[in-house]
């Protein structure tokens, strides 16, 4: 929930989930938060994330998308997405989507700078944006979740975040 704004140490160890979306009101996730991290496939972080300290937060993750909608990149404690081997080149294989204009910041910024970063979060900046949108759009519900469809290849969830 929203409400949650720090996640502490062994929190969720070994757990089994596979998806997380950190509600807007989450700040601060701690080391080894999400010891070991192998089991999620999608992590998305929300523009209120402030930073992810210590080692090994999300250990041997092996997720193929990580959503981050902050447009100052949150600060990373020592291998917080530690891996063994070339960590730097099995990060390198994660595609990190940020908002756009913000992809040289995150490259800049530390171990973020390791993942493929991807600019495509298009955040809408006006509630006529969102009106817009929405009269020549398609809404739908996938996994409990509400999202926009502009044409075939464009989706974004509600809060103009491109998801595809």
């Amino acid at each position: 929930p929203n409400t949650v704004t720090y996640i502490s140490e062994y929190a969720f160890s070994n757990t089994s989930l596979k998806y997380i979306d950190f509600g807007e009101g989450c700040q601060w996730i701690t080391e080894k938060a999400f010891y070991p991290a192998n089991a999620l496939t999608q992590l998305r972080f929300p523009a209120s994330l402030q930073a992810i300290f210590g080692a090994n937060a999300f250990a041997f993750i092996t997720v193929k998308d990580i959503y981050c909608a902050a447009t100052t990149p949150p600060n990373l404690g020592y291998y917080v997405f530690y891996q063994y081997g070339d960590m730097e080149e099995k990060l390198s294989k994660i595609n990190l989507h940020v908002p756009y204009g913000c992809g040289s910041a995150y490259k800049n910024a530390g171990h973020w700078g390791y993942f493929n970063i991807v600019e495509d979060y298009n955040p809408a900046t006006s509630t006529e944006e969102i009106f817009d949108i929405h009269q020549k759009s398609k809404l739908f519900i996938l996994e409990g979740k509400m999202y926009i469809q502009i044409n075939e290849s464009e989706i974004y969830d509600l809060i103009g975040n491109r998801v595809k």
